[in-house]
């Protein structure tokens, strides 16, 4: 990914490919807003948070929403499926 004076290759500010994860949480419920750009270039860059809220998960409901991501890649894709497997392996409902 090439940024240069904040902007991407594209000419889009590079806050705008950053990959965000927006955290919301009930008592029922964690819920995870997935937007940005997730693929080789910026995963790196939520790959500790996507392991913390892998660690936290455990028996809980967690809703995921990924409709906010404008890119994916099998890079992001994987992050994403980690995350179903870690939740469901330890006993929660997820929800994508």
């Amino acid at each position: 990914m090439l940024i240069n004076a904040g902007k991407h290759a594209n000419g889009a500010d590079a806050e705008e490919v950053r990959p965000r994860i927006v955290a919301t949480e009930s008592d029922a419920s964690l819920s995870y807003a997935l937007s940005g750009i997730w693929t080789t270039q910026t995963v790196a860059l939520v790959d500790a948070q996507m392991r913390e809220i892998e660690a936290g998960i455990e028996g809980r409901r967690v809703d995921i929403e990924a409709s906010g991501i404008t890119k994916i890649d099998t890079a992001g894709a994987w992050l994403i499926e980690r995350l179903l497997a870690a939740g469901e392996g330890r006993g929660s409902e997820i929800r994508l």
